[in-house]
């Protein structure tokens, strides 16, 4: 792909920090198996898979929760559980927000786009690579009841490419050290 694209990917469950809520590690993937919240106050952090190795600059990331399901028979359709997603890297909170999922619903959330990691500064790899999800069900309006699931809780990421390997065309060859070279159109003649 040429220099300056912008690509998306997501960065998913890599390891359980820590949980309270039942079966984490389901919500690594849309699969129909899910990470289930019994009570108000349960929570999770987990740690995200690492950025793509063709990264170069990353434009914004966002917090998807996939297939969300707050469970009671008893609520109307205006209740909704509260999920508080925490963005970190295990020493600095980068953010927080909440999110509502409405009761008896399958439903696609997302938090906002972040294009820094700070109100400033844009994100950096380092950060990225050190990515936590929290995830804490602070409040269900009537009650719990049956439960909050969620199928898939992972980060999108947008990113930019890196630019092509340039050469002195004075000397009439390319050098590589390393990395992949796609060509998309054109002719190659090899000598």
């Amino acid at each position: 792909m040429p220099a300056g694209v912008i690509v998306t990917t997501n960065l998913t469950f890599d390891a359980q920090v820590s949980s309270t809520i039942g079966s984490i590690a389901d919500s690594a993937t849309l699969d129909g198996r899910f990470a289930r919240a019994t009570a108000v106050g349960q929570s999770a952090v987990i740690r995200l898979t690492d950025i793509p190795a063709d990264f170069d600059a990353a434009i914004s990331i966002k917090v998807r929760l996939d297939e969300v399901r707050f469970v009671n028979p008893a609520g109307s359709k205006t209740n909704a559980a509260t999920i508080r997603t925490t963005l970190d890297d295990g020493s600095t909170t980068f953010y927080t927000e909440d999110i509502s999922a409405f009761v008896n619903q399958s439903l696609n959330l997302e938090g906002t786009e972040r294009t820094t990691s700070n109100g400033s500064a844009a994100w950096t790899s380092t950060q990225l690579n050190a990515l936590q999800l929290g995830l804490q069900i602070t409040a269900a309006v009537p009650n719990i009841g049956s439960g909050v699931f969620i199928d898939f809780a992972y980060v999108e990421l947008k990113y930019r490419l890196p630019p092509p390997v340039s050469y002195d065309s004075t000397i009439g060859r390319i050098i590589m050290d390393g990395g992949t070279t796609i060509v998309d159109n054109g002719t190659i003649i090899i000598d």
